[in-house]
């Protein structure tokens, strides 16, 4: 752009600088895919908090829980599930057959769970808590030491133990053999 001799900015020289003036920067923040989902990344939040409040456009993207929605949702269990399907059994890990042979049990439950680790739905939260409801991998195993004797529900349902045994069940599903 070309300044006058005051320091005052002078009349575009073409139409495209005009337009340079009228145009915003556009900012978009990404947290990238395969970050931990149970530490969200404040950075981009504040950042875009900051680009707005001087009013400059700002979205922001979490790739890493668009990911990992994606694969933890009936289309993605079904894409692993044929994935598997075309393996030898000999190259199966026992998590991985485990998988395969509760898949319509991990099928059945994903959606509800899912949907009560993002708050949407608390109405499975004591079909969670009687232990029948989820499919129990290997993973599973350690959780009878969290369960106290005088509270088996382990006390407020939508909290504490419950979220701990729903998320377990997300990554009990990751077949890391694949």
């Amino acid at each position: 752009m070309p300044w006058t001799d005051n320091g005052a900015l002078a009349a575009p020289l073409h139409a495209g600088e005009a337009n340079m003036l009228n145009t915003m920067p556009r900012v978009l923040s990404l947290i990238p895919p395969m970050t931990q989902l149970n530490t969200p990344y404040p950075s981009t939040a504040y950042l875009t908090g900051f680009l707005r409040s001087r009013q400059i456009p700002a979205q922001q993207a979490d790739l890493a829980l668009a990911l990992v929605l994606r694969l933890f949702s009936p289309a993605g269990l079904q894409a692993m599930h044929a994935r598997i399907d075309a393996m030898p059994h000999q190259q199966r890990s026992a998590q991985v057959q485990e998988f395969m042979a509760q898949f319509p049990r991990y099928l059945a439950t994903i959606g509800p769970v899912i949907g009560f680790l993002q708050g949407r739905d608390s109405t499975v939260a004591h079909r969670i808590c009687s232990r029948q409801f989820l499919p129990e991998g290997s993973r599973f195993a350690s959780l009878d030491v969290y369960v106290d004797p005088d509270d088996p529900e382990g006390g407020d349902p939508l909290s504490g133990p419950l979220v701990h045994w729903a998320s377990r069940t997300v990554p009990v599903i990751w077949p890391r053999s694949i």
